[in-house]
């Protein structure tokens, strides 16, 4: 064979595992959290206390680069091993090499089951993505190669569970549909009430949060429960990170501090909301996708941003 499989902790494995990514995709495709993987791989990430990782990277022998990689995920007590992380050129024999290798070290470490992808972790990324490959990738959604799924089913993967993702069109201003009416008459009448939470109740928020989504996705499959200090490190973005919290906070900040009409309020709100999302184009972005660009992210708005500050000036602009 034309094709070597090396696994294990070290930087050989590491250097070829994170730049593999980088070989495959367009910039305008590119969700590669680098620092995600760096993390992982040097056991560093705030989720690494819950699991075990085996990163395997696929050489060709004559060139000496990456031409694939996945990594393997232990967890305590549990017999299944996910792969995740799987990345590969478009050749079959390659794939099956990569997978067989990675069948036997998990079968040798006495696993019943390879289950995947799972990129490590349910709270870091998991699933397959099959479909629309002519849409740009979405953040939070799973992006990969167009032959994924070939590559894996003709390697004897067999799909378990399928998803949905369902993107909704803007609605009109004008929009009304009698049964969502009626709910909400019903909620409110209940006591419910929808709105936004003000910044000091943020980690209070998030714990209900915590709480929820623990109740709500228990029965998913490869869903591993964390503590909640760790869902909490995994979710927040801080001010001066780039992103929407950049023109959420002094907008928020402004409602509380003004006084006033509720059109003087909301007019503070969206210039303290324009004057975050100006201050984001000299940040280094540190969440989501952007996250990838570093020092390229300087020089442009956070689009987030962007939209939280769109939002307050149309509030304010209506009244």
């Amino acid at each position: 064979m034309n094709y070597k499989v090396i696994y294990g902790k070290n930087d050989l494995v590491y250097t070829g595992f994170l730049a593999l990514p980088g070989k495959l995709y367009q910039k305008n495709e590119m969700t590669q959290d680098y620092d995600t993987e760096y993390k992982l791989l040097h056991e560093k990430h705030t989720l690494s206390k819950y699991f075990n990782i085996t990163p395997f990277v696929v050489i060709d022998k004559n060139s000496q680069m990456p031409v694939a990689r996945c990594m393997l995920t232990y967890y305590p007590e549990d017999d299944v091993a996910y792969f995740g992380f799987f990345e590969c050129i478009g050749q079959q024999e390659i794939a099956e090499q990569l997978l067989d290798t990675v069948s036997k070290k998990a079968k040798k470490d006495g696993k019943t089951k390879l289950s995947g992808p799972v990129d490590a972790s349910f709270w870091i990324k998991y699933r397959l993505k099959i479909n629309l490959f002519d849409r740009i990738p979405y953040t939070g959604e799973p992006y990969n190669k167009n032959y994924y799924y070939k590559l894996l089913s003709d390697c004897g993967f067999v799909v378990q569970n399928h998803y949905t993702s369902n993107i909704y069109p803007i609605i009109d201003m004008d929009y009304y549909n009698e049964k969502f009416e009626k709910r909400y008459e019903q909620f409110l009448n209940k006591g419910y009430e929808i709105k936004s939470p003000a910044k000091k109740n943020y980690p209070y928020i998030m714990e209900k949060v915590y709480e929820l989504i623990m109740d709500l996705y228990s029965d998913f499959p490869a869903f591993k429960y964390i503590e909640k200090e760790d869902f909490m490190d995994i979710s927040k973005a801080k001010p001066g990170d780039k992103t929407m919290v950049d023109a959420l906070y002094p907008a928020i900040d402004a409602i509380i501090e003004t006084q006033g009409s509720l059109k003087e309020i909301m007019t503070a709100a969206a210039v303290a909301a324009d004057a975050g999302a100006e201050q984001t184009s000299t940040m280094v972005a540190r969440f989501g996708r952007a996250k990838n660009m570093g020092e390229r992210s300087i020089g442009t708005k956070d689009p987030g941003a962007v939209s939280i500050a769109i939002l307050f000036n149309g509030m304010a602009q209506a009244l």
